[in-house]
């Protein structure tokens, strides 16, 4: 007797009754949506802490802040990964102090015209300096740009995260937004030096004099990831890497219970972040004490390019969701990070200090000749286990990219498929058309879905998989399958070794053993 879901059985008005049913017909994927969290300004107009769609870095100024960080996370993921479901949390300084810096002006007053280059936090403030152009003239422009305090930055839409004062050519910066990222503005002048065009006008100096420091206190981030419920966010793009956050948001996606890679919550992610720091300082007394052995937490390291870790953060989590939404495991090395600026020669990380980054858990940048800040290789948190030995199992990024979608799909196809059958021993003499299924047909299932996988390029070596996976009937409750779901993840290739035995001239031995 076939079993019909809606077609009651004792129908007695004759005629034909079709009954659709879609199950074995799915062929739809879960979306997989991208979180950005991060700092606004009293300017905003979004709620603190209610997750909101972005469409538009436009839009996000406006819910956002003009120059916050989380507006400004927005512009910079677009560029990277245009057409995604873009979501973002706001939350609200910490508490803490606001970061302060000062840059000098000084001479008497210009003898040529010209114009004055500042990049700070990685954008340009350009100011026209005219024949007689004296340091608090041209500070006075500069403070107009920027505005003397928050109120004038809103009224001058600035996207600069910073305020002036002007004393006589003496700038006084701080901060927009207060916490540990204020130290982390970058301010320099002439950056692209005399090779670039931007030189200071003669009779003019200008200096660094008082790199941004004294920020304290990160956001409160507790409200703001209870926030995101059990919504799925594929890609979590926070620009925290101090150890309090990173330790609140490994909390949210661990492997427990009550963790988002847990068997009660499955909606899996990770995410994303960035430092800006001297190699010293990531590998020893920074980033690498503050983070966590976190399987779904990555992490990128650059020492001192121009754009600030919020920014970096988004361009490092628009790569890595372009990509792995295509392909989860495909490598993520050599993609550009879209608008991040390279650190000066001098200052770029050699090999062996990227080897130690990488071996730390550190994800490393990789700079081309032409200044295009690249993806080297993206790896997680986790580099040793509980025991504090070597633990690679989860080393590369794409590992839990390639779980989260595997684990996902099976899911997709419970959902479709068995969310309202019978479950009865294999060898049940049943009908044809029964809403029935045993141990082997759903073994059968799995078995189907992982080929499909190898096919992608996602797993490989179908046959033992076939031989190793177990479904099997649960002793203690009938309602219930166990599984052991044993796949075989697809490697990438990141290291081609040769080893050059060359000769003067092939011998005899070389030329028979060629035949």
């Amino acid at each position: 007797m076939i079993a019909f879901s809606l077609v009651p059985s004792d129908v007695k008005q004759p005629g034909f009754y079709g009954e659709v049913n879609s199950s074995k017909a799915q062929t739809g994927t879960t979306s997989r949506p991208t979180l950005l969290m991060g700092q606004m300004l009293a300017s905003a107009t979004a709620t603190v802490h209610v997750p909101v769609r972005v469409s538009s870095a436009a839009q996000a100024d406006t819910l956002f802040g003009v120059g916050s960080h989380l507006a400004r996370m927005v512009r910079s993921y677009v560029k990277g990964d245009p057409y995604a479901e873009i979501w973002a949390i706001p939350v609200v300084d910490g508490g803490g102090s606001k970061a302060a810096g000062v840059i000098t002006i000084t001479g008497t007053s210009a003898t040529t015209a010209g114009t004055l280059h500042l990049l700070i936090a990685g954008q340009r403030v350009e100011v026209p300096v005219a024949v007689g152009g004296t340091p608090t003239t041209v500070g006075a422009a500069i403070e107009a740009l920027l505005g003397i305090n928050e109120a004038a930055a809103v009224a001058a839409a600035s996207q600069v995260p910073v305020t002036c004062v002007n004393t006589a050519g003496a700038l006084a910066l701080t901060a927009r937004h207060a916490g540990l990222l204020g130290n982390l503005i970058d301010l320099r002048a002439n950056y692209l030096g005399a090779a670039g065009g931007q030189v200071t006008p003669a009779g003019l100096e200008i200096a660094i004099t008082t790199p941004m420091a004294s920020g304290t206190t990160p956001p409160t981030l507790t409200t703001a990831i209870a926030a995101m419920q059990d919504k799925r966010y594929s890609f979590v793009c926070m620009p925290w890497a101090d150890a309090t956050s990173l330790d609140a948001f490994q909390a949210e996606f661990a492997d427990s219970v009550s963790g988002r890679w847990g068997p009660m919550r499955p909606v899996y992610g990770h995410v994303y972040s960035a430092d800006v720091n001297t190699y010293t300082v990531l590998s020893t007394t920074g980033l690498a004490t503050a983070k966590n052995q976190d399987a779904h937490c990555s992490i990128i390291g650059i020492e001192s390019s121009p754009t600030p870790p919020w920014e970096i953060a988004a361009a490092y989590c628009a790569r890595a969701a372009q990509s792995l939404r295509i392909d989860p495991a495909r490598p993520l090395n050599t993609l550009e990070l879209i608008g991040v600026l390279p650190p000066a020669e001098a200052d770029r990380f050699l090999w062996a200090e990227r080897e130690v980054l990488l071996g730390l858990g550190i994800t490393t940048p990789l700079i081309t000749t032409d200044g295009k800040v690249l993806i080297q290789r993206a790896v997680t948190n986790k580099v040793k286990n509980a025991l504090g030995s070597t633990d690679l199992a989860y080393f590369d990024v794409t590992t839990p990219a390639t779980l989260d979608v595997m684990l996902t799909e099976l899911s997709e196809m419970y959902a479709s498929q068995f969310a309202r059958v019978k479950l009865v021993s294999d060898m049940s003499q049943v009908g044809a058309g029964q809403a029935v299924v045993d141990p082997s047909y759903v073994r059968a299932a799995q078995i189907a879905r992982y080929r499909k996988w190898v096919r992608r390029g996602i797993a490989e070596n179908a046959e033992v998989f076939a031989k190793l996976l177990v479904v099997e009937r649960n002793e203690a409750d009938p309602n219930r399958l166990d599984t052991i779901f044993p796949p075989d993840l697809v490697n990438a290739l990141h290291i081609l070794a040769a080893l050059a035995e060359f000769r003067l001239q092939y011998s005899e031995g070389d030329l028979a053993a060629a035949g």
